[in-house]
């Protein structure tokens, strides 16, 4: 007791030393300001002069002795307010007032007193209301007990006795407030209350953070204040300290120390951008708590009134974070700039609902497309129906999407050389391109190409492009080094964040995971502990995130000023039960610049221009084909399970000799099967418009050729003008007239 008690002494007097060194020093700069100043300070009008002097006295240093015990002698002031009570009765009783009306008088001082300090909600009075509203059995004790000693003092002439009496009353009802309101420096193993209240908090930061060596030694909290979903705290840190960026890594530590959920805490700079101050928030009512609806208010997607995307920040709206301060967003534009990112996140997190909400971000934006890749060859039917394009049936489709997205990337790149662009600006006619890769490691980890590195020799212009013998993550590599500034970019969306998802611990494995997390990163639930913590600047655990509903914590976000940091708090994504629909209603779906869109074409085979010849309903019923031609064995097993080639017949068993066609009947026979595929194209087409999936299914159940046959001869029909796309419908064709 003795040691404790000589440290506190120590300790206050190191505080009036070390203020008055501070003292000292201010005066000696005043004084070298002085001249300055008081030729100034003449021209000045005099209420201006006494403002300014007053201003002056004010000024007190944060670690100041009366900035200190601000709060330990509150209890004393209310002492002194009810001795003034007390003499002013008296005064009223000389003058011989009635004792009933005095009685009264004071009863309803006392009253009115406690009851507007109770609504203070900031300023010096702010603790004091707190508590009273907090404890209302001891703010009525304390009330009554006054009351009692003023009648006390009206009826009797005992001075010494009213005089001991009150003192000892102020110990007694003062002892909980000083309690919790403690000076900084006290005990290391003070009595605590296991059962933490709001206004322990103070008290516990102080004990456990400020008294500790490292980070946060010497920090504190002050100014206590109620937010909409609770209440938060300044922290003040030491010169010596590291601040807010040390506290960031202490979440942990600072949970256990207060006995509060991590998930209810957030850190985070203070208003006054002082590196000396944060902001300590703790919530104890959340707008996430609930489901995050996604409303439409005048034709217009919101999420708690902000729109999902936002023109002149260049933001799509995500969702609330936690503690109820700001929303998260997801950076889409950047002057000059396309955006991408990456989404981590196992089953049921809520990772594909959040993939729609980002793509009606995208069509909000009237400027934005987006094909759909998804390495489980399409299970998302809203980005399905509603993407420029979906090229995710087949890994070949997958890969000739990337493909296509880099030879729009170069074109861009040229046009922008001609135009004498430093960057891409959106608009309809020539809008920004995102590939959504959701399972992303498996199209970038497909070791499938369309043309073998090693016989590209025997055919140099089959591939213009040049693109056909390069990897997957090659290719990716290439949309997320450059595409930024050629409005192209890739969101991709996977459950793992090492390397090994990327293509790998060197290039270009390193290079596309690091463009990917330098825009936008969105971690979700997972059990893989280690793979979320593998992301840069994650503020908590994914594993401690709540199951499903679409939580999620920032680990990068790409600022207006294109800055990246992250919001160290959890959010939750808005949502809808139909945002294909929803997706839908907003808008059109826009197409690439012509002149994108025809070196597309001419690369890879008019691919762009039928990416709409087969529906979504059309596809399944070429899959339930597929499974019937590989059951009666005229489907190849490789053909089954990735999609690859056309429905032929099984390979010869072992120890049968075939013979090798004659290259010449081989043309001849093809170039004939073409021209009755022409015919029968025609004859479709005579009953009136039809879809190529149609089209292609009628010709090959009366033919029995292959798809590869029928798409040759309907594109040399369109070449030689015989047959046409409807205007205004997406891939439906009709003979021309005549």
């Amino acid at each position: 007791m003795a040691t404790t008690t000589r440290r506190q002494v120590d300790d206050l007097i190191g505080d009036f030393q070390r203020d008055l060194r501070r003292a000292s020093t201010r005066a000696a700069k005043t004084k070298q300001r002085a001249p300055v100043e008081q030729a100034v300070s003449e021209r000045l009008p005099a209420h201006v002069r006494a403002r300014e002097a007053f201003v002056r006295l004010r000024q007190v240093d944060e670690e100041s002795m009366r900035r200190r015990l601000r709060l330990q002698y509150q209890p004393w002031l209310a002492a002194g307010a009810v001795a003034a009570i007390g003499l002013i009765q008296e005064l009223a009783l000389l003058a011989e007032a009635n004792a009933f009306v005095t009685s009264a008088g004071t009863a309803l001082a006392i009253s009115t007193t406690i009851a507007l300090i109770r609504r203070a909600e900031k300023g010096w009075l702010l603790e004091a209301g707190v508590w009273l509203r907090e404890h209302p059995l001891r703010a009525l004790l304390v009330g009554a007990a006054a009351w009692v000693w003023l009648i006390a003092a009206a009826l009797t002439d005992q001075w010494e006795v009213l005089a001991s009496s009150g003192l000892v009353g102020v110990y007694v009802l003062a002892a909980h407030w000083w309690r919790i309101h403690r000076i900084g420096h006290h005990p290391q193993t003070p009595a605590m209350s296991s059962t933490v209240q709001v206004d322990d908090i103070a008290a516990l930061w102080a004990e456990h953070i400020g008294s500790r060596n490292g980070a946060a030694s010497g920090s504190w909290l002050s100014d206590q204040a109620k937010t909409e979903y609770g209440r938060e705290w300044t922290i003040h840190f030491k010169p010596t300290g590291r601040g807010l960026e040390a506290l960031e890594h202490m979440v942990a530590e600072i949970s256990v120390a207060l006995n509060v959920p991590k998930r209810m805490i957030t850190v985070g700079p203070h208003d006054s951008e002082s590196p000396q101050l944060a902001l300590l928030r703790i919530t104890d009512s959340s707008p996430t708590a609930g489901i995050v609806p996604v409303d439409v208010v005048d034709g217009v997607p919101t999420i708690m009134g902000h729109p999902v995307y936002d023109p002149e920040t260049g933001d799509i709206t995500v969702g609330p974070h936690s503690d109820g301060v700001g929303m998260h967003t997801w950076g889409l534009y950047r002057p000059n700039s396309l955006l991408g990112g990456y989404l981590f996140g196992a089953q049921k997190s809520g990772k594909s609902e959040l993939l729609n909400l980002l793509a009606l971000g995208m069509r909000m934006s009237g400027c934005t497309i987006y094909w759909y890749v998804d390495g489980q060859e399409g299970t998302q039917p809203a980005l399905q129906d509603t993407a420029d394009w979906d090229a995710s049936a087949t890994a070949e489709l997958r890969r000739i999407a990337l493909e296509a997205a880099v030879i729009v990337l170069r074109v861009r790149m040229r046009t922008n050389r001609a135009m004498r662009r430093k960057g891409f600006t959106p608009t309809p006619s020539r809008p920004g391109l995102v590939l959504i890769l959701d399972e992303s490691h498996m199209t970038i980890l497909s070791d499938y190409r369309r043309i073998d590195p090693q016989a590209q020799h025997l055919d140099e212009d089959a591939d213009p492009a040049g693109l056909g013998t390069w990897t997957n993550a090659e290719l990716v590599n290439e949309l997320t080094r450059i595409g930024r500034k050629c409005g192209v970019a890739v969101i991709a969306a996977s459950q793992d964040t090492g390397m090994g998802a990327f293509g790998g611990d060197g290039n270009p494995g390193r290079v596309i995971r690091g463009n990917l997390f330098s825009a936008n990163v969105a971690l979700m639930y997972s059990q893989d502990a280690i793979g979320g913590a593998i992301a840069p600047k994650a503020p908590m655990s994914v594993t401690e995130l709540p199951r499903g509903g679409g939580y999620g914590i920032a680990a990068n976000e790409t600022t207006n000023e294109g800055s990246v940091e992250a919001r160290r708090a959890m959010w939750r994504a808005g949502y809808h039960e139909d945002l294909g629909a929803l997706i839908q209603a907003v808008g059109p779906s826009l197409t690439l610049e012509p002149e994108a869109a025809r070196a597309v074409d001419l690369a890879l085979g008019g691919v762009y221009s039928r990416r709409h010849d087969r529906s979504a309903e059309q596809r399944a019923a070429e899959d339930a084909h597929a499974v019937t031609a590989f059951l009666g064995g005229k489907l190849g097993v490789r053909e089954l399970l990735f999609g690859e080639g056309s429905s032929v017949a099984p390979r010869p068993s072992a120890g049968v000799v075939v013979a090798f066609p004659n290259v010449a009947d081989f043309v001849e026979v093809d170039q004939s099967d073409r021209d009755r595929a022409r015919d029968a194209i025609l004859a479709v087409l005579a009953a009136g418009p039809q879809r190529r999936g149609d089209i292609e299914a009628a010709v090959r159940a009366e033919l029995g050729c292959s798809r590869a046959t029928v798409n040759r001869a309907l594109d040399e029909l369109a070449e030689a003008g015989t047959v046409r796309l409807v205007a205004g419908q997406r891939g439906l064709w009709e003979r021309r007239a005549a």
